[in-house]
């Protein structure tokens, strides 16, 4: 024979299960906001659009140092530019490594 539920059990289980579900969406839609973005790039540059709160310095330059590499060049850091609030756009030259 089946088990018998109590229904208080049941709706904590529930409540649970739907708090488990909104922390993972809540999850998955924060990581695509530490996306870093190439708005541009070409052998001589790369610019990257990323959130500041979000994004270390490491990490725009590995990107960069991958768009560079490319080419066959080396990353070399030239600035940044905050565009407002979660918005800032990093630029790198590429550069002849010898």
């Amino acid at each position: 024979m089946g088990r018998l539920v109590n229904a208080n059990t049941f709706n904590f289980h529930l409540t649970a299960l739907k708090k488990w579900i909104l922390i993972a969406l809540l999850a998955l839609l924060l990581s695509g906001c530490a996306d870093i973005i190439m708005t541009a790039g070409n052998k001589d540059a790369v610019t990257l659009k990323h959130d500041p709160a979000l994004v270390d310095d490491i990490a725009l330059s590995d990107r960069a140092a991958l768009e560079c590499a490319r080419y066959g060049r080396i990353a070399v850091f030239m600035g940044t530019d905050r565009a407002g609030i979660g918005h800032g756009y990093a630029t790198f030259r590429c550069v002849d490594p010898h």
